[in-house]
């Protein structure tokens, strides 16, 4: 199923009230991320609210201190993309795939957050990003286990 949307917003879930089932099973999970030549695996554990993983070399807490990740709702699902809640206000979300078993969503979204933290830049550093997440056995969320960034393309 296709979906485009355009709004990111936060959702009624909180990753800070999930259960200890729920938040081990996050802590457990890698995701895979290529950014200004940095390359993953990076530990989820590192963006639980009250937690920071142990930095090493497969861990990017030293490198880029970051708030806790929270929820959002994309094309009516709640996902968890690693980055801050402070990103939540400047992401559009461009467009959404989620597969017809109902197991990965894939979002293609933009980040403004630098733009707004740096206006004196001028010309926007806007972020364009792809993440495929996946939904947790047992759970009714995503998780992504990839987040890119993107060069967009005609998604049409």
């Amino acid at each position: 199923m296709h979906e485009d949307t355009t709004q990111a917003r936060p959702s009624p879930r909180h990753l800070a009230k999930v259960s200890a089932a729920t938040r081990a099973a996050i802590a457990a999970r890698y995701y895979d991320r290529f950014e200004e030549k940095h390359e993953g695996p990076w530990s989820w554990a590192s963006y639980l609210p009250g937690e920071r993983a142990e930095a090493s070399a497969h861990d990017q807490v030293a490198l880029f201190p970051r708030e806790s990740a929270d929820f959002l709702r994309v094309a009516g699902h709640d996902v968890l993309l690693p980055i801050g809640r402070d990103h939540h206000p400047h992401l559009t979300i461009l467009h959404t795939i989620c597969s017809d078993d109902g197991r990965y969503l894939t979002v293609f979204l933009q980040d403004r957050t630098l733009e707004v933290r740096f206006p004196q830049y001028g010309e926007n550093p806007v972020d364009h990003f792809l993440a495929i997440c996946l939904k947790l056995p047992g759970d009714d969320f995503f998780l992504a286990v990839v987040y890119h960034e993107w060069l967009p393309v005609d998604l049409a």
